[in-house]
């Protein structure tokens, strides 16, 4: 499936005809250009560029990619005339009919005041589209998708073996109602089961999960036993000799590694919780204590996996999947049987997916819920080489220990996690004490593409500066700088490349203010900020102050309140002040210049106002800007000479000595602006003696 961006959907498509016939390109589309579905295939006119061999470019060599497309023209877009080209159209076509059924559903609703918003709608689709089609196009960079990962509950996304273990169970038990022998009812539910790998994108989860069914089912017809290790061993080797790019794909090592943990270790630390019940419960809660160990198991075993690629850790993941878990597996085995019936009995089949959004978007409601919690999960960076290898040994101990369930000993376990737990919520406020003693103060340009984001660190206080344009590149810079809590949002304006990321923010990172231009407080943008992070938001203006510890975040723009948070030119523009004294901070930078995305025509008034004159005084010295973030990505327009000596120059000194200055770009590459632009590259040439650039340097840190 192809996915949605910015500037345009980008999919992955292989080559059938040419001199690159074989191989396998990412395709790039502009803005409202029609996109090839899953399984299409069409004649395409444009530029194909090989991808460069850099460092940043990994995660495509990964997927096998050897060159991007720009596409400019599509032609002969046609399903193949093959089962499998059927099969996809009738994908496609079952998708449009949900996709009709859910417009109408929110149409009906925008008619009732107090029916939910068309947010949820478009949210309950989602949710039935992911899990039902492996198509989360829908649920991209939504409340509901982080929702999920901040539960734990986000696997359920990814077509693997629930999904195919439920439509074979499905199949199998009507199929087990007629006079099939077992080899036909297997072989039919081995089909319908291997179609759905194709029809859902070939995930390898349902990769593995098809292979294993097909162990299964053989073993099943010829009355045999089977060893679960080994058919998931001879699943994953015959995965890796027809793709052995499959080695590094985090849907392979999730589904192998997940699954060989249950194996092992589910009923192990099942008869473990069993020990705490009384007698009398141990039989009548069995489904219980079966499924929070194999939520327990699962995810501990791939935590490593899951830290490193999502930065969270879902603190009420294993609750959240023993009571939710049940409630979406309903969901999918209604909604698989609502697909079918529709093409089948199309009156009935209507009703019947009307049903499921109804339930889809119950449930997406109470996880939201859930999630909006302050202590439902914990943002955090990956692990260290000593903590996996700390991680991997103590797995490996418990298999060849395997102590005997007891409750004494469980206690006994408990007791030590608990201390453990204690301790390393000790050292980690003795590191936040030491880092807050050491009086470490930087700034951060993150590199979130074609948009600003801005991290301000002074000791233990932390403060983000705008949020860049996507939620998942955000969650990836934050969790690199290892960030787990923020003290203070601040926004410039509401412009998708400024807060969008902004979306992947919730309680667990204890922000305690939103900080906009005066004016703009009931944006719905921010207002949506505020209510995820459960923070308020406050307007400032020109001559408000942000005092950190040793820095301050003044405030010289806009100077009254503004009547359209949107506007470019009302931007909330700052200086971020160092105020140590020379006698323990022998640094000489120590002046930011932000303005977001107002550019210099519209700065000249806040240059000509007091407040910047007043914001310019450091313990009592009168200083000179020495960090600029070019306004605007480096538009056209957005610096010119008598700002930038405004800025950098001591007043009424005209001299060319640039006194150290640097300018920093915040651009995306290849983006469809062009910026930087080549006026403000000839202007920092001449002014600056330093240069940075987020798309050739990536994230860009400086000591004040």
């Amino acid at each position: 499936d192809p996915r949605d961006g910015k500037f345009g959907a980008t999919g992955e498509v292989v080559i059938r005809e040419g001199k690159h016939q074989g191989q396998r390109i990412e395709l790039r589309y502009g803005r409202d250009m029609d996109v090839l579905e899953l399984g299409q295939s069409a004649r395409v006119s444009g530029i194909m560029q090989a991808i460069p061999f850099e460092a940043r470019q990994q995660h495509r060599f990964d997927k096998g990619l050897s060159a991007t497309f720009t596409v400019q023209s599509l032609s002969d877009v046609h399903y193949q005339s093959d089962p499998l080209g059927w099969l996809w159209q009738l994908r496609f076509q079952m998708q449009e009919r949900l996709r009709a059924v859910a417009a109408g559903s929110a149409a009906a609703a925008s008619e009732d005041a107090a029916a939910p918003s068309s947010d949820n709608h478009n949210e309950a689709f989602g949710l039935l589209t992911g899990m039902t089609f492996g198509d989360r196009r829908e649920l991209k960079e939504t409340p509901l998708e982080g929702a999920l990962q901040r539960t734990g509950l986000a696997h359920f996304l990814a077509v693997s073996g629930t999904h195919l273990g439920l439509l074979g169970a499905l199949l199998f038990f009507a199929l087990s109602k007629t006079r099939l022998t077992r080899l036909a009812s297997g072989s039919i539910t081995l089909a319908v089961c291997a179609c759905y790998v194709f029809f859902t994108g070939f995930a390898p989860g349902s990769i593995r999960s098809c292979v294993m069914l097909a162990f299964a089912l053989l073993v099943y017809v010829l009355k045999r036993r089977i060893c679960v290790l080994s058919s998931l061993a001879l699943a994953g080797l015959l995965m890796l000799m027809l793709d052995p790019l499959m080695a590094v794909s985090l849907g392979f090592l999730l589904s192998f590694g997940s699954v060989a943990a249950i194996v092992v270790f589910s009923r192990y630390l099942q008869q473990w919780v069993t020990c705490l019940l009384p007698v009398p419960y141990r039989h009548r809660l069995k489904g219980v204590t079966g499924g929070f160990a194999l939520s327990v198991v699962a995810s501990t075993a791939t935590l490593p996996l899951t830290l490193e690629a999502f930065g969270i850790f879902p603190i009420v993941g294993p609750l959240a999947n023993l009571v939710f878990g049940p409630a979406l597996c309903a969901m999918l085995g209604l909604s698989l049987i609502a697909n079918a019936l529709a093409v089948v009995l199309p009156p009935l089949g209507t009703v019947l997916l009307q049903i499921c959004l109804w339930y889809s978007q119950l449930l997406g409601s109470a996880v939201k819920a859930v999630a909006s919690l302050s202590w439902a999960s914990m943002p955090m960076g990956g692990f260290s080489t000593l903590a996996l290898c700390v991680f991997l040994g103590s797995i490996v101990a418990l298999w060849l220990w395997w102590p005997r369930p007891n409750k004494q000993a469980l206690l006994r376990t408990l007791a030590a996690a608990a201390c453990v737990l204690l301790l390393f919520g000790t050292a980690t406020q003795l590191g936040v004490a030491f880092e807050q003693a050491r009086g470490v103060k930087s700034i951060t340009v993150l590199d979130v593409g074609q948009g600003d984001a801005l991290l301000v660190r002074d000791g233990a206080h932390t403060v983000l500066v705008d949020a860049g344009p996507s939620p998942a590149v955000l969650r990836e810079q934050l969790r690199e700088q290892r960030i787990r809590r923020i003290d203070t949002l601040i926004f410039t304006h509401d412009h998708a490349d400024h807060a969008r990321g902004a979306q992947v923010l919730d309680a667990s990172y204890g922000v305690r203010q939103i900080i906009v231009a005066a004016g703009a407080e009931d944006s719905p943008v921010y207002r949506d900020i505020a209510q995820r992070v459960n923070a308020p938001v406050l307007g400032a203006l020109a001559g408000d102050t942000v005092v950190l510890d040793y820095l301050e975040i003044r405030f010289i723009w806009p100077y009254q309140p503004v009547s359209c948070p949107s506007s470019n030119d009302t931007s909330l523009t700052k200086l971020i002040v160092d105020t140590a004294c020379e006698s323990i901070d022998h640094n000489p930078l120590d002046i930011v210049f932000s303005s977001g995305d107002a550019e210099a025509d519209h700065l000249r008034r806040a240059l000509s106002r007091p407040e910047l004159q007043a914001a310019l005084i450091v313990n009592g010295h009168a200083r000179t800007v020495d960090i600029i973030l070019v306004p605007h990505h480096g538009s056209k327009k957005s610096l010119d000479n008598r700002m930038i000596e405004r800025l950098i120059w001591e007043e009424g000194v005209q001299s060319s000595d640039k006194k150290g200055a640097i300018a920093i770009f915040s651009v995306g590459s290849g983006n469809q602006f062009g910026h930087p632009r080549a006026e403000p590259l000839e202007l920092i040439e001449e002014y600056f003696l330093k240069m940075y650039r987020t798309d050739l340097d990536g994230s860009v840190t400086i000591e004040l």
